[in-house]
Formats: C-alpha cells, structure tokens, sequence
C-alpha cells in the first residue's frame, strides 16, 4: 500500500533538506565575504602608504638634485675667476648657466647676482628656447625678499621660497608656472660674501611627475600648503587659492573640514571617515638646514596626502560581495533541486539518485572552479577523498598523490605530535564546525600562514558523515599584520631607550614613562612614579621665586595654544634632592583625548660645565691681551718678508722683453708668506726657467725661497752655459749648508728648464720644431698643451731629488729634452693648484687643470 504524504509534510521535509544543504554554503559564503574585505582594506591602505613613500621619495631626491646643481653653481672656478678678473669670464659663466638651463629643463632662470643686488649675469629658460639676457637689460634686485633673505646666509646654507605662481610685473603670469627659488651665497677666495646664486625652479616639472607616478594607483595624490590650499590636486580648478581670488574658497579644509582638523594636528597617519580612506605624512623643506626667510623650520610644510574616495572604497567591496553572490546563487539553486530530489527520494528512489548524482557532479564543477580556496572533503577518519583546483593550486600535490592520504599530511611534525590535527577534527564533530588559524605545509616543505574553517556533515541520522575543510592562504596579510606589529615594537624601544626622561600626562596625572623617568626622578617601579601627583616632583617655588604651580600652568596654557613649549624648571627627586632640567612640554591628541607629553633632560652637568668654561674664557682673554702684542711685532715681520718675495719675481715688463716666446706668471701665498717660487732669465739666445715649492708656509718658508732665488741668478751670472744637472747639484749644496746653518728641517722640490730657439739650417729635417726645452730636477708633473690639443704630462719624479735633503744628489739628477712648436703651450705649477679644495672637501686635482688649461 503506497505511502501518500500531505502537502504541509512534503512542504516541510523540503525545506529542513534545503537549509541543512544551504547553511554550509552560507557559512562559507559570509566567512570569504569578511575575509576578502578584511586582505582587500588591509591591501589598500598598503598601497596608499606605499604611494605616498614614493611621493616623499620623489620630492625628497629632487630638492638634493637641485641644492647640488646651485651648490655646484656657487663654487664653480668661473664665478670665482670673475670675481677677480674681467668680462670674457662673465661670458663662459654665462655659457655655462645657459648649458645648464638647456639640458636640465627644469629651472626657469640661473642667475648670479653681486653683493648690491645686481644681476651680473642670467640665463632665461624662455619656454625651451633658451637665451643669455643682454648686460644692458640685466636689473638690481636688490629690494627683492629672495636677494635679502639668500644674501644673509652663511656658506653652504640654502634659501628656499614659498612654493607659489611666478609674477610678472606685478601680476600672475599666464599660462600659471609655478615656481620655487633656491638661492645660496657666494664667497670669494678670502671667505668675503661676494652675491648669491639663484634658481628659478619650474614647479610644474615635479608636480607633473607626481601625478605621473600616481596614475595607475587606486588612490588620488594631493599636496597641500600648510593653510590647507591645493599645490597639486586631481582637479587642477582647485590649485592655487591662496593666489588666485576665484579660488579662495577652495580649500581641503572647507571641503573635508573634520578630516582637515586630524591632518594638520598630526605629523603622519592614516583614518577612514565616510569620504572615504586617508593617508598623510607631513614634508618640512627647511628641515635640512635650509631657509625660507624669516620662517622657523618647523613653520614652513607641506601636507602629503593620499585620498580614496568612499564610492571608489564602495565599488570594491560591492564587487568582492558579487564575486561571491554569483556562485552562491548558483549553489543555492543547485541545493533547491537537491532538495526536491530528496524530498522525492520515497517516491521514485532510482530517478532520485540518477539526478544526485548528477547534482552532485555540478557542484564539484561548481567547487572547482574556486581557485583562491582549498576545498578538501574529508571522511570520518579525516582521509581525503576529494578536493578542488584550489586545494591542488595552493598544496602543490596532484589529485592521484593525495586522494587516501591523511590530513596530517599538510601539518608539521609539531602539530602531529601534539594532537593538533585530532583536536581540529573533534572540535569539528562536537560544534559542528571549528575555525583554526596557523603554519602548514606544502608539497616542497615549505610554510604558508592558513585560516581553515572545518565542517562536519552528518547523515540523516545524525552519524558522521565527514569533514569540508576549507583553507584560504593568508600568508600576505600576516605579514602586512607583522609588520606593523614590528614598527609598534621599534617605537616602544626608540620611547624606552631614549636618552631623555619622557613621560605622558592628561588631566588626572601620569599614565606612562620610560625607564629613564624612573632614574631621573628616584623611582623604582613605573606604577611607583604613575601614582604620584605631579607636583610631587617639584619645590613649592622655582629659582625666579614664581610660585611652581602657577608657572606650571601658564607653561601649559602655552603648550595647548602652541602646540609645544620649551623651558628650564626645577624639579625634587622623591629623595627631595634637586636638580635643573630643561623641559620641552608638547600638547597632543589620541582621538578626542588630550595628552600632554614631557621631555625631561637633566642639565646639571651642563651648568656646572658652563661655569667653569665662563672661568676659563676669563683666563683666555687676559692671555689673549698678552699675545696680541707680541702677534703685532711678528705680523709686521712677516710683511716685510712677504713683500721683499714679491719684490723679486720677475716683473710683466721683462716678460714681455723675451723674443719668440709668450710668457706669463702669477703667484698667490697660501699664508701671508709662502714658500713658492718661481723665476725667469735670458742669457745668450737661451731662457732659464726656475721653479719650486719649499716645503710649509710661513716665514721660515719665505726666506728659504728667496734665498733660492738669489744663489741662482748668483751662479747663472758666473756660467755662459749651463750644464743643468751640475748647476743643481752645486745649488743643492749651497742650499744645504744653509739649511744646516738654520738648523731647519726645510727642503724644496725644485726644477730649471733651459729654452734654447732652434738653428732651422741645423734641424731641416722638421721645420715645425721651433725649440729645444730641456729640463732638470724633481716638481710637479708639467703640462704640454699641443698645437693640436693634445694634452702631454710629463713626470719628474726621476730627473732629480728634493733640494736641501743630502749635501750631494749628483746620482739622482737626470735630464731629458722636448721640442716644442709653434703654439705649443707649457704650465709650470705648485701643489697649492692641485691641492685647494672645495666646500665638499674635493681636491682641485691635476685632471681638472688639465682640462682648464685645454
């Protein structure tokens, strides 16, 4: 007799076997959906902080490119030759700012500008077709705040405008160029200021890079001054308001003004409001020691800020929400026929299990096609008897390797050995369903981080069935997650190792120190130091006789209206001992919640060091007056020395007297009196040159130098013709027995060179060789410039040794020979050349004279 169910019966076997089917399905579903949201926020705000780094990076590099070019530009041997010398140099200045201002692109004007104000030369980039500006229309800009302010800084200090639109005569120039100016002082050879050099920045190079580089990320860029006005905008109409009137209004404070009041009150962060996601970070130009006026470092900044929009944010999470609705709808309706095939199963068994088995196979495919997830079954032993692409993808295992194997087999030996896969599994079959989170492995051995949700299926009557084991590999957010818990512990360290007392406050006390307040103040334990009041920690009045409280809180009115204040107080360690400390008192905000924090620093020692160093300035000075006499009487013995050495080199007029050659000398003393020399002579048809460099400076040094000179116009004046290596030699021994006579360590390198014209009828074989010049003796390496442009370097460590060292270096004197032509032209020089060096600690070097001599 057939069995007939009602409608009510059949309606609620339906439904019972189409919830118990659906709430696996719903269980994964709402577990990947807050999954996914969880790793797609966490992505974005890495992305966002990681654009805004490369934002700062860029700024960053391109101030450093900048400040080289001027510092560059400041001490170029140009600039210091014009200082000394005429108008052909203002030329090749000219020519070089030109090059400059061709090839980089990014610098609107390069000029240099006296000590008055007065442009002397300048170089217009002139919308890329660049030009040197005539002298006749070079202008003072001398009542110009970027002269006064650049002209006032000491060597190596820069000057850097507000980031503005350039004007011209008095109004905004049209199209808008944006501009910076950086300007820096120039110093001659003596250390006098002697004008400044100036660059035109383009702001719009950078600004366009900047959103060149932000093209592709999810977020917008923005830069803001430190009003809240736009410099760089993702709508370029917001840009400039505080320049141009129509835009006054355009602010990011009146357009986000609660984000705008967390933004400028902190340095760096990043929140969501409901606009939508913001990261920002804090730029102070001036913090590497350059200078913008009259304005304090911390004063002039930019705000960097990275913006998601909250329909941008929306529009993600709703896709994540559809990826994942779209196949549960699919298995919802699925689960539907299953459902109606089992409520059927009585009537028509056969038909109903052809059509399971059918169903079943659609989901499988259904479940395949999930690839971010392992979906394993498991029996009730917790062997595997199927699994997903997913599962293959992520394990790395094939379906024949893994089919028949344990669960164990994705855990450690650890977690066997504990139990951890059992506890898994019982915890599964007693809750129904149990979530774990830790390392697994992989086909290869190696680790990955995995969040497993584990699911018991039952039979009818209620007998386990087995396990769905879900795994979703979230190696990627655990490490964003350690990361950020690993930057939480590098400040903790930085805040406990500081070197100063730093202590927090609001307006019931102390809630936290580091381990320095405790020593400073006598405390053994932070709870010890927390549980006092803090005017515990200082005298009833302070050493003005102010009463402590009350100046107390009117340092805190300041810091609340500031921001931060900076003071000396007295303060009374638990012991009631005393001490001085400077304090910096800084007013903050967690959220809502007002803090005030404390930086302590004991100056104590440094008071009692500034005592004895005042004591000590007061001996100075007496023994200062006592010198100054005796300093007077030796400089005006140097003088004498100093001008007798000048006397005695050779005059412009008996170098011009020398037929067939062009002669020409220059000597600058490195002190007052140096020990360089340098000499000139005819006898016959010949040309004698002499020169060397007595070791050390000072008058020692001079007097050995003029010696020099004298005893070898003495032995020229006695010789006809000379044989180089024994003229050295004899000087050499005069040198030395003086030296000796000194009782001086002194000695000199030393070089003569005879010139001697060719006889053409003697030397027909090369009628270009003009003459002979043979030379002997250890100096500098010489320079021969051909005709041609061919640069010769002759060295002269082995034609001889230094004079003033032995009594005879016969054995060490050689001589060699050079022909020299029409236009050949040879440099004589000192190590004072070679040597100087630059701000930077740069040697001048012999590569460099060689390609100014070229």
């Amino acid at each position: 007799m057939p069995i007939s169910l009602s409608l009510n019966q059949k309606t609620q076997r339906f439904l019972i076997t189409y919830l118990l089917l659906l709430l696996p399905v719903v269980a994964i579903g709402i577990t990947v959906y807050y999954a996914e949201v969880k790793t797609n926020k966490i992505s974005l705000e890495i992305q966002a902080t990681e654009n805004l780094h490369s934002q700062f990076e860029l700024i960053s590099t391109e101030f450093k490119h900048i400040v080289s070019d001027l510092l560059f530009l400041s001490e170029h041997n140009e600039i210091q030759t014009l200082l000394n010398t005429d108008d052909n140099i203002k030329q090749k200045l000219a020519k070089e700012y030109l090059t400059l201002i061709t090839y980089k692109k990014i610098y609107d004007q390069v000029r240099f500008l006296d000590a008055t104000g007065l442009e002397i030369v300048r170089t217009n980039f002139n919308k890329g077709e660049p030009f040197i500006v005539p002298e006749e229309k070079l202008q003072n800009k001398a009542g110009r705040y970027y002269f006064t302010d650049a002209f006032t800084l000491k060597r190596g200090e820069i000057f850097i405008s507000p980031f503005d639109l350039n004007m011209e005569r008095g109004k905004i120039e049209q199209p808008l160029k944006p501009m910076l100016r950086f300007g820096t002082p120039v110093f001659d050879q003596h250390g006098n200021k002697r004008g400044i050099t100036l660059l035109n920045y383009l702001g719009k190079d950078l600004l366009d890079r900047m959103r060149q580089l932000s093209i592709k990320k999810f977020s917008d860029i923005m830069l803001l001054n430190k009003q809240g006005f736009w410099l760089l905008s993702p709508n370029r109409d917001d840009e400039w308001g505080f320049m141009l009137e129509q835009r006054k209004a355009k602010t990011f404070g009146n357009r986000f003004y609660n984000e705008w009041q967390i933004i400028n009150s902190q340095k760096s962060g990043q929140f969501y409001t409901n606009n939508g996601l913001f990261t920002f970070t804090t730029i102070y130009p001036l913090i590497n020691g350059y200078k913008s006026g009259n304005e304090a470092d911390s004063e002039y900044y930019w705000k960097l800020v990275s913006y998601t929009h909250s329909t941008a944010l929306a529009t993600n999470f709703k896709q994540i929400l559809i990826n994942i609705i779209l196949p549960f709808i699919g298995l919802a309706i699925l689960m539907l026929f299953i459902a109606l095939i089992l409520t059927s199963i009585g009537i028509k068994h056969a038909k109903a299990e052809a059509f399971l088995q059918h169903s079943e196979e659609q989901l499988r495919l259904l479940i395949e096609g999930v690839v971010d997830y392992a979906i394993i079954m498991l029996d009730a032993q917790g062997k595997i008897i199927s699994w997903n692409n997913g599962a293959e993808r992520i394990l790395q295992y094939t379906n024949d390797e893994i089919i028949g194997q344990h669960l164990s087999i994705f855990h450690s030996a650890e977690n066997i050995k504990n139990g951890k896969v059992e506890q898994i599994l019982t915890s599964a079959a007693e809750q129904g369903k149990t979530e774990d989170e830790g390392y697994r492995i992989r086909k290869n051995g190696l680790k990955y981080w995995a969040h497993v949700t584990v699911t018991a299926l039952r039979k009818s009557d209620n007998t386990l069935r087995g396990f769905t084991h879900v795994t979703r590999d979230i190696t990627e957010q655990k490490n964003a997650e350690e990361k950020i818990a690993q930057s939480e512990m590098m400040f903790r360290t930085l805040y406990e190792t500081f070197g100063d007392a730093i202590m927090l406050l609001d307006e019931t006390g102390f809630f936290d120190c580091n381990k320095v307040t405790l020593n400073i103040f006598g405390c053994k334990t932070k709870e010890q130091f927390i549980s006092c009041n803090p005017s515990n920690f200082s005298p009833p009045t302070q050493p003005n006789g102010e009463d402590s409280k009350i100046l107390i809180d009117k340092y805190i009115q300041i810091a609340v209206k500031e921001n931060n204040v900076e003071f000396e107080w007295l303060y009374r360690r638990l012991d009631g001992t005393t001490f001085q400390a400077e304090v910096s008192l800084n007013s903050l905000k967690f959220y809502d919640w007002p803090v005030f924090q404390a930086v302590v620093r004991d100056i104590t020692e440094r008071k009692q060091a500034e005592e004895k160093i005042n004591l000590a300035n007061d001996q100075i000075h007496k023994l200062n007056k006592q010198l100054l006499s005796e300093n007077q009487r030796m400089g005006a013995e140097l003088e004498i020395t100093r001008q007798l050495q000048q006397m005695i080199l050779p005059k412009q007029q008996e170098l011009c007297n020398i037929k067939n050659l062009d002669v020409a000398g220059f000597m600058e003393p490195a002190e007052i009196v140096g020990g360089d020399y340098y000499d000139v002579l005819q006898y016959g048809n010949h040309v004698l040159f002499a020169i060397g460099d007595v070791t050390g400076h000072g008058l020692e040094s001079g007097v050995l130098a003029i010696m020099v000179q004298t005893a070898v116009r003495t032995m020229l004046s006695h010789n006809e013709t000379i044989d180089l290596a024994r003229f050295l030699n004899t000087l050499n021994n005069v040198i030395y027995r003086n030296i000796q006579r000194m009782n001086s360590d002194k000695n000199l390198t030393f070089m003569l060179m005879d010139y001697e014209p060719i006889n053409l009828s003697a030397h027909s074989n090369n009628e270009d060789i003009k003459g002979i010049l043979s030379l002997s003796g250890q100096h500098e390496t010489m320079i021969i410039v051909r005709t041609n442009g061919d640069i010769e370097e002759i060295d002269t460590i082995d034609l001889g040794f230094p004079i003033g060292l032995e009594a005879d270096v016969s054995e060490w004197i050689a001589q060699t020979s050079i022909s020299l032509k029409v236009g050949d032209v040879v440099v004589l020089y000192t190590d004072g050349i070679t040597e100087a060096e630059n701000s930077k600690k740069e040697y001048y070097g012999s590569e460099r004279l060689c390609s100014v001599v070229q």
